[in-house]
């Protein structure tokens, strides 16, 4: 039935017994009860209670039977009621008790009901086993937590490297393009000296005559390069090669001007 049909008492009473500690029981028996009797009463409790238990010690004057109610709400209503049910069992399965003894039979609370139903090595290796549940349980919660971490640093990383490589890609560019431009500027240097060394040379721009790069990156002029040489002499035959060349485009130079006047002549 939904809350909003019951009446503000009763709601208040079901809440009341919803926040209320589980109930527990722990109940005394003879110690001389059969052993048929007492596998009856496992039966029945095993299948009613949580951890029920009957335990019999060497110190004890009784059998001390205890278990903790699966549901509390559909635990008997009062505890006179358990009581009347308890008496009723213990008739039909052949269990005599003293008449007239009080407390054979009490409501606990659980942390009462552990106390009596254990002895203090149990009580210890439960404390125990709990400890080490708990930190099982944070040691896989946190192996859990890290690998969730590390996955999400690897998506992550793996989203960016797209972006990351373009970075790169366009970082080296700029920097190829730097290194392009000082080449080409480079290149164009020394093809101006190399042009004045040939005209300050021979009187000539364009021949195939060769500097050192050392040479057109030092020296400004072929005075410079000939005291240079004086110290790093280059072979004989590269002179030889240089004024054949120097020679040669004389002699074209002076053909050309030939064909021209005669073709002026004739015009």
């Amino acid at each position: 039935m939904p809350l909003y049909h019951y009446s503000p008492g009763r709601l208040a009473a079901l809440l009341a017994k919803m926040e209320a500690p589980p109930k527990a029981f722990v109940m005394f028996l003879p110690i001389d009860t059969p052993g048929d009797c007492l596998d009856k009463i496992g039966v029945w409790g095993t299948k009613r209670f949580v951890r029920f238990k009957v335990s019999r010690q060497a110190e004890q004057r009784d059998l001390v039977v205890a278990g903790g109610f699966f549901d509390p709400l559909r635990a008997p209503k009062s505890f006179q009621g358990f009581r009347s049910l308890m008496i009723t069992n213990l008739k039909n399965w052949g269990i005599k008790r003293p008449h007239y003894e009080r407390g054979w039979v009490q409501y606990v609370t659980p942390k009462a009901w552990q106390l009596e139903l254990t002895t203090p090595e149990e009580r210890r290796a439960e404390a125990q086993a709990l400890v080490a549940r708990a930190t099982s349980k944070a040691l896989r919660h946190l192996r859990t937590q890290t690998a969730e971490r590390e996955a999400r640093v690897a998506r992550g990383a793996q989203a960016l490297q797209p972006l990351v490589n373009r970075r790169v890609k366009i970082g080296f560019n700029c920097l190829a393009q730097d290194v392009q431009q000082r080449r080409v500027a480079l290149a164009d240097a020394r093809a101006r000296k190399k042009r004045a060394f040939n005209e300050q040379r021979f009187g000539l721009l364009d021949l195939g005559v060769t500097y050192a790069d050392e040479e057109l990156d030092t020296c400004n002029s072929w005075q410079e390069v000939k005291r240079r040489r004086r110290d790093f002499p280059q072979p004989a035959w590269k002179n030889r090669e240089d004024e054949r060349a120097a020679q040669i485009a004389r002699e074209r130079q002076e053909s050309e001007r030939a064909v021209e006047l005669f073709r002026a002549q004739c015009a």
